[in-house]
């Protein structure tokens, strides 16, 4: 019961200022894995080999605070955490439904271009500086962004039309 209420309030409009959601972590070796977050919204896809120790890695809800005014609002899909922070040893898949907990107002439309934002820390999210940027396969039929990613950290996207 407690699990299905953190699910209802992370999926509100009123966005808490300093509580962050998770679903829990999952433990993942070297063998790979699959991590899932925001009821299916967000899969992570770990290919054998990526991690050199298990490490237990969730995907979080990020709250609105603490970022420039307009940051938040302009992001294609809601930010959010992937932790702890871990460089892989190489790519690995994540696949992010534009729909849900995670849709801002936005849908993939056909002429859009857009760009996964990974970052490092808080700090760098805040200030708008030092992302690693990745372009992203959208796809139109099923509202999602498709993209391989080498660090976990703060996940954003920006959508540009191709006219801009």
């Amino acid at each position: 019961m407690l699990a299905l209420t953190l699910a209802i309030t992370a999926c509100t409009k009123e966005e808490s200022e300093s509580a962050y959601f998770s679903e829990g972590p999952l433990l993942i070796g070297e063998k790979g894995g699959t991590v899932e977050g925001f009821n299916g919204e967000v899969v992570l896809i770990i290919p054998e080999g990526a991690l050199s120790e298990p490490i237990r890695i969730e995907i979080l809800h990020m709250p609105r605070g603490g970022v420039k005014p307009g940051t938040y609002e302009s992001s294609f899909i809601k930010p959010f955490v992937i932790e702890p922070y871990v460089k892989f040893n190489k790519p690995v898949q994540l696949t992010v439904k534009c729909q849900g907990c995670l849709n801002n107002c936005k849908t993939v439309s056909d002429g859009m271009r857009v760009l996964l934002q990974v970052w490092d820390s808080q700090s760098d999210y805040n200030c708008q500086s030092g992302s690693c940027v990745s372009s992203c396969c959208a796809n139109k039929s099923s509202q999602c962004l498709k993209s391989c990613i080498s660090s976990t950290g703060i996940i954003s996207a920006k959508a540009y039309n191709f006219m801009e």
